[in-house]
């Protein structure tokens, strides 16, 4: 007994690392991924040698933030989650830490996203998941392992409740803020999104261009001015869409930034292929299919949703 005590600490110790990684590479995003595209840190250098990026910047403060609410407010939850949902042993608390972990780094790593889907293996989404459910969840899958007789359920009540009511406030609460910004302070909020047909669009959607030639090498500061343009111009709602959707104009540059960026997430072979773009300059999202993806051989289309998204979103000035 005094062995599997003293090994469990051990095991308890080693897992719990695993686990803090696994929660910082899953929580950072939800702290701080919304101020990645506007972050005011450049990037500085400690003592000639040690580097922090902007982002690792974030991602430092982020897990400065992180710790101190660990340090003074989690104790009740800590208590909630080991004690008061189902009484843990040692032994069950490692399972539990190994569960969740897992599930955490499933849906965080990049590198095993990209393994998997380079051996034709079905991936996970790169995506930030609640580790409170994992957490839970892990609990609630040893209790009934266990018979489930010894299990609060009006615990997991309150939790759930917890779950469902935290969004819904969130949301309104954002909602009453945003108002504030825009109409209390005038600040700008968003980046409308202009529309402009030009003749590459014509060329794509396999149109005459006497059907829009009204409406042709015109800029529209956003959606609701440009189908209006359509409105009086176009019968067909199919068309319509079409050129809904592909009129969109944005300023794509690819720079270092980019280059940056997309460097430990795509394979060597793709990334020799990008910084040959290093400079480019595109306006509309399915540019980037004939200027990067139609230069690389059998790519995945989860793969390729995936990188695209990621290029589009960097590359966006």
């Amino acid at each position: 007994m005094l062995k599997l005590d003293f090994y469990t600490k051990i095991m308890l110790v080693i897992i719990g690392a695993f686990g803090s990684y696994s929660l910082g590479a899953n929580n950072i995003a939800n702290v701080m991924g919304v101020f990645l595209p506007d972050s005011p840190f450049s990037g500085i250098r400690i003592a000639g040698f040690l580097k922090f990026s902007s982002a690792q910047e974030l991602f430092l403060i982020g897990a400065i933030a992180i710790a101190l609410g660990i340090i003074t407010y989690s104790k009740r939850v800590m208590m909630t989650v080991g004690n008061s949902i189902f009484r843990l042993s040692p032994v069950t608390a490692v399972i539990i830490v190994v569960s969740s972990s897992l599930v955490l780094f499933l849906f965080a790593s990049s590198s095993l996203k990209f393994w998997l889907i380079s051996h034709h293996l079905p991936s996970f989404p790169l995506v930030p998941v609640s580790s409170s459910q994992a957490v839970v969840g892990a609990v609630m899958g040893i209790g009934l392992a266990k018979g489930g007789k010894n299990i609060r359920y009006e615990i997991l009540g309150k939790i759930s409740l917890g779950w469902i009511s935290t969004p819904l406030f969130s949301g309104l609460l954002s909602f009453i803020l945003l108002f504030f910004m825009q109409n209390v302070f005038m600040l700008k909020t968003y980046k409308a999104v202009e529309y402009y047909l030009d003749n590459a669009i014509i060329k794509k959607l396999s149109i005459s261009d006497e059907k829009v030639k009204e409406i042709m090498n015109k800029k529209y500061k956003n959606a609701v001015q440009f189908k209006n343009a359509l409105d009086t111009t176009i019968q067909s709602s199919e068309l319509k869409k079409q050129l809904m959707e592909n009129a969109k104009y944005y300023n794509f540059v690819i720079d270092d930034y980019v280059i940056k960026k997309m460097k430990m997430l795509m394979p060597k072979e793709y990334f020799k292929v990008l910084k040959k773009l290093k400079g480019t300059k595109f306006h509309r999202e399915w540019e980037i299919d004939h200027l990067f993806f139609s230069k690389i051989k059998k790519i995945d289309k989860r793969e390729y949703r995936f990188l695209k998204k990621l290029l589009l979103r960097y590359a966006m000035k």
